[in-house]
């Protein structure tokens, strides 16, 4: 059930049903000469449908714009939106669905990075409820889950690039972007493997990508086919199903 394709009278039924909305949450950015700029909103609303097919929710729009900084060298391609802004933008979509009777919301993170506002919200919704009544169990406006793309599981099994690389626009993104729409996947385009450059200090820090990865895409995406892109789309969406399976009956304030 997709919020957008709904009536508002269907969307009150529904909150009478489940308390459960899912947000897609994908980026603007280039992929590669091979991929589109929205390969992680693709990828991030057809997670998000093969969960509304298992669990009983509703989907929210999905969410195209996004934190990007490290892509903007690039030419073309990004749209990067400050982490303040969007941290304001989850806070009041979240606080709507809350207010219409969604108070479970699950942040299904198909954009490495983008789950980082996301965490810090989800410490400032706690923090605002516990402030507001010292010494008594939090008790916030909505409780804020989230899972990110984790693809590893699905590349070792059907990963086929001898070099694992389940980074951005290789084998594995590839595959998922050709099961969710083929019709944007250029093979053609790619001539050469994606080469990557060593970061040089191990400690996490902010880099422009174009040092790290100068082609835009990691490793062999002509290992990507159709035999194997349903597959892996699958296995990435089962992690996240299993997740809004235990967020479904998860009764809320039973950790406070």
């Amino acid at each position: 059930m997709k919020w957008h394709e709904m009536t508002g009278p269907e969307v009150h039924e529904l909150a009478k049903t489940t308390d459960l909305a899912v947000l897609p949450i994908g980026s603007l950015e280039t992929h590669g000469p091979h991929l589109p700029n929205g390969s992680d909103s693709f990828i991030a609303e057809r997670v998000c449908e093969l969960i509304a097919e298992e669990v009983p929710c509703i989907v929210l729009p999905t969410l195209y714009y996004n934190i990007c900084a490290q892509m903007k060298s690039f030419p073309g391609g990004a749209i990067s939106i400050p982490p303040q802004v969007m941290i304001q933008l989850y806070d009041a979509i979240f606080s709507e669905c809350a207010r219409l009777g969604f108070r479970k919301i699950f942040a299904a993170v198909c954009h490495g990075g983008s789950e980082t506002p996301v965490e810090f919200l989800a410490n400032m919704v706690h923090e605002r409820a516990t402030s507001e009544v010292p010494g008594k169990p939090a008790k916030p406006d909505y409780y804020l889950f989230s899972k990110t793309l984790s693809p590893g599981v699905a590349a070792a099994k059907y990963a086929k690039d001898p070099v694992l690389e389940v980074g951005h626009g290789g084998e594995i993104e590839t595959a998922l972007n050709m099961a969710c729409r083929p019709d944007l996947v250029h093979m053609d385009r790619v001539t050469e493997d994606g080469p990557t450059n060593p970061r040089a200090v191990s400690a996490n820090y902010h880099i422009e990508w174009i040092n790290q990865v100068p082609l835009a895409y990691v490793g062999n995406p002509h290992y990507a086919s159709l035999d194997t892109a349903d597959k892996i789309m699958e296995a990435v969406a089962a992690d996240f199903i299993q997740a809004a399976k235990e967020i479904a009956a998860y009764e809320i304030g039973v950790d406070v």
